[in-house]
């Protein structure tokens, strides 16, 4: 009877704690409408914008509640477009949000009424070891409730990509299985209940989608009377909804003239996969017939289960010239396979256009604009609609339709120092806010927003060009003194954690005394 009464004791006490560590969260309600954009550090849903608080680590303490920076927010996109004044934001889900994948690549998810994320393990080992290099794939609703694991990885760089088709959702990973003491990586797809729905075949290399139902990826041909994988390449488009995946290429021998000879065949190499075309480029397996490497686009509408007849939809876009290292990189703007647009660091932004390959003059190469400016810059990313670019603290984009135009028209859109790391997602877009980190001391790697256009509403100043009048502005915007430095805080759109905000005040009080007035 004693032990009865010491179990049921025990036993309230863990559901009293249970519930304490719990229950000292409140969700938010009101979270409908539709979702404008996936994947990234922020979401836009209905009225409100759903954000990563700022950069956490996977040291951090990320038992539910407790977490603050890094956790997922909220605030309205209509208070976050008041630049300059103190937004108020909303802690929706208390766990760290934290993923060592491609950034440029990952993020979060919002379908329905749940939120689809990464986060470290809290798992101990045997001795008290919290297991946080361990990933859990993870979802939790909208109002803070109903947190469940859906799989997890040793690894917090395992790529992954969450998919939904209809009411169901679906994670796909990629990861290794160990096989007479090699490590075999394959494709997982899970449902949200953990069950694993399926398993591709062993994978020598994978392309996600930036937007859409299919990864692709490309495995060894196995010769199966044999019992042994062959020197060419099959590909095949994997379901990220667990339905199917199908063989759409083989590189076995003897192609058509124009897609090689060669009895050995290819091996593949994955470029480029956009919304709609799929970029590789193939070389032969028998180096004896060629040792040139060839680049092809496909329409992902073309592809049938026939391998036969999709060999004949492949656009030969280069027989393989000095420029193809150059044209067809990961880094290029794959606008449409007639109009490639790359960097160049002698002739600047240069289109590469297939049907004029063989001209003997061009052979399809364009210049389009030189500029010094644009070629001092780094180059970001595109977005499908403009060209990203950082140089000397700012980022400027230009429209590649403008581009192909030959219109200069580069455009400042931040005036004022930034992120300065590279382990954080690439910045949001909203509209004309644009949403990014700032690692600079005060803001300790927290969000901030600012108007894209604000520069480009300035005039030029009364006997100033209007260079001279934007970097006034910039310069007077970053003034080194007490008001000037309270006044860009109120450009951070965060929930701000005690141990930043005791840092802050330190910071300031050391660095812009009250009665200091410039440095």
């Amino acid at each position: 009877m004693k032990k009865l009464i010491c179990l049921v004791i025990a036993l309230c006490l863990c559901i009293f704690a249970f519930t304490a560590c719990s229950g000292n969260f409140t969700g938010v309600s009101n979270y409908g409408g539709e979702v404008s954009s996936n994947g990234g550090f922020a979401v836009q849903k209905g009225d409100y914008v759903y954000f990563i608080n700022g950069k956490g680590y996977y040291t951090d303490d990320n038992t539910f509640g407790s977490v603050v920076k890094g956790a997922l927010v909220r605030a309205k996109l209509a208070d976050i477009q008041n630049y300059g004044t103190e937004t108020a934001c909303e802690v929706v889900v208390p766990k760290l949000f934290y993923t060592q994948y491609d950034y440029a690549k990952s993020g979060f998810y919002i379908f329905g009424d749940y939120v689809y994320y990464t986060t470290p393990s809290t798992d101990k080992d045997k001795t008290g070891t919290v297991q946080n290099s361990i990933v859990n794939f993870t979802r939790t609703k909208l109002d803070g409730t109903d947190t469940s694991v859906i799989a997890s990885v040793d690894g917090l760089s395992t790529p992954y990509i969450y998919a939904a088709e209809g009411n169901d959702v679906y994670l796909t990973v990629y990861k290794s299985e160990t096989d007479d003491g090699n490590s075999v990586y394959y494709l997982y797809t899970y449902s949200v209940d953990g069950k694993e729905v399926r398993k591709s075949q062993a994978v020598s290399s994978y392309v996600f989608p930036e937007d859409g139902a299919y990864a692709y990826y490309k495995k060894s041909a196995h010769n199966e009377d044999l019992d042994e994988d062959e020197d060419f390449d099959e590909i095949y488009r994997y379901s990220l909804t667990g339905k199917e995946e199908v063989k759409v290429l083989s590189g076995a021998g003897m192609y058509t003239d124009e897609h090689g000879t060669g009895t050995q065949g290819v091996t593949f190499s994955f470029i480029k996969l956009t919304n709609d075309t799929l970029y590789l480029s193939e070389t032969y397996v028998d180096t004896s017939v060629s040792t040139i490497t060839r680049y092809y686009g496909v329409k992902l509408a073309d592809f049938t289960a026939d391998t036969t007849a999709n060999k004949a939809k492949l656009v030969l876009l280069n027989k393989g010239t000095t420029d193809a290292a150059n044209i067809f990189t990961d880094s290029s703007v794959y606008y449409a396979m007639d109009k490639i647009i790359y960097n160049d660091s002698t002739y600047g932004l240069v289109r590469y256009d297939y049907t004029k390959q063989d001209d003997i003059k061009s052979f399809g190469i364009e210049q389009l604009i030189y500029s010094s400016d644009i070629m001092s810059y780094t180059y970001c990313y595109d977005d499908g609609e403009y060209m990203y670019y950082y140089g000397s603290t700012y980022y400027y984009r230009i429209k590649i339709e403008d581009v192909l135009a030959k219109n200069e028209d580069v455009h400042q859109i931040t005036y004022t120092t930034t992120s300065g790391t590279d382990d954080f997602y690439k910045f949001e877009i909203f509209g004309d806010t644009i949403m990014i980190l700032n690692a600079y001391d005060p803001f300790y790697d927290y969000v901030c927003a600012y108007d894209m256009t604000t520069v480009d509403k300035l005039t030029a100043e009364d006997g100033k060009t209007m260079e001279e009048t934007v970097n006034d502005f910039c310069e007077e915007f970053a003034t080194a003194d007490r008001a000037h430095v309270l006044k860009r805080l109120n450009y951070r759109v965060a929930v701000v954690s005690d141990t930043d905000k005791e840092a802050l005040e330190t910071y300031m009080d050391g660095s812009y005394p009250e009665d200091s007035s410039s440095s």
